[in-house]
């Protein structure tokens, strides 16, 4: 049942996402808050891109719940404006071990998954860390609207 994609067409990705997290907390025990921006739109993504969003937040919450020894994790997603182009942020973060290993290492943690689908996407992924301050994985995505002139 996991491995199926969600059916965006009848359900949102926003409420996709909120249900990752309700998901998480019957599976796991561990508390997941999440905060996802009302006026959010992921429509200029395409249905593909929501899908790798979304396996994205799913790999980070497994990471947690395998790794992270959290009590608590936090998705947020919201608009995120650099200069003139709003892009999308969404962050996936815990309050667990954190990492304490070389990034090359990270490759070995499920983090080359979400590197890949970041890369994909054309999205920025950033792993901050300190060793016993927990782990957020930050993913900014360009809204990429493309004007069509004739």
């Amino acid at each position: 049942m996991e491995l199926t994609p969600p059916d965006f067409s009848r359900l949102s990705l926003k409420e996709s996402l909120a249900d990752l997290c309700f998901k998480f907390i019957q599976r796991s025990g561990i508390n997941c808050s999440y905060s996802i921006e009302d006026e959010l739109n992921f429509s200029n993504l395409s249905t593909e891109n929501q899908l790798h969003l979304y396996r994205m937040v799913q790999e980070s919450l497994t990471n947690i719940e395998k790794h992270s020894k959290a009590k608590e994790a936090v998705l947020v997603a919201r608009r995120y404006i650099r200069g003139v182009e709003e892009n999308i942020l969404v962050c996936v973060s815990d309050d667990g071990i954190g990492l304490s290993i070389p990034d090359e290492r990270l490759e070995n943690l499920g983090m080359r998954s979400l590197r890949q689908r970041a890369v994909i996407m054309g999205a920025q992924i950033d792993f901050i860390s300190e060793s016993g301050n927990g782990l957020m994985v930050r993913i900014e995505i360009p809204q990429r609207v493309e004007s069509r002139e004739q």
